[in-house]
């Protein structure tokens, strides 16, 4: 890897630590484009460009980095399943986080199916209200099963199949303020 001033480069460069290849703005584009022409510009196979100082040192690519550069971007997007300009570190922690994500999903669905379901006593003063909307948090895994319900068998009210909005039990609707 040989470094050279930005404004030395011919034809294309990539950064000292960068991955991607650009191709350098000619400087008769740099003053047709209006851009400051104190700066080298280049662009990326994807359309997005970069200025750099003329002293920056940088590494000249060849033209056939570029066509490099797209394929091998693509080809990382298709085995790894991410797209766009991610780093490849970046790629890697969020397909990590995925797994990890997927693996507590199984343990929590495998918890809640294992459980016996246990909620928190109602109080007296729960107990007598007409009107009680406390909900039905399970104590052990901490699955979300409505509301409570003073009359059925499982603690928590249930609506029949035929979509009914109200519980089969104490024929209290599923939507409380």
């Amino acid at each position: 890897m040989r470094l050279i001033p930005a404004k030395d480069v011919q034809c294309c460069f990539r950064k000292r630590t960068g991955s991607f290849v650009y191709l350098k703005f000619s400087e008769s584009s740099v003053r047709w484009l209006k851009l400051k022409e104190d700066l080298v510009y280049g662009v990326c196979y994807n359309g997005n460009v970069c200025w750099v100082k003329p002293e920056t040192l940088v590494v000249e690519m060849p033209f056939s980095a570029i066509a490099g550069n797209a394929a091998g971007e693509m080809e990382w997007e298709k085995n790894v399943g991410v797209k766009g300009g991610l780093s490849e570190r970046l790629a890697r922690l969020k397909i990590e986080a995925r797994e990890k994500q997927q693996e507590l999903w199984s343990v929590e669905q495998e918890l809640q199916e294992k459980c016996k379901h246990r909620f928190r006593p109602l109080t007296k003063k729960e107990l007598a209200d007409q009107w009680m909307s406390v909900g039905a948090r399970c104590l052990d895994c901490g699955m979300d099963f409505g509301w409570r319900c003073k009359v059925s068998p499982t603690g928590y009210c249930e609506y029949g199949d035929d979509g009914s909005e109200y519980c089969i039990h104490c024929e209290h609707p599923s939507e409380r303020k």
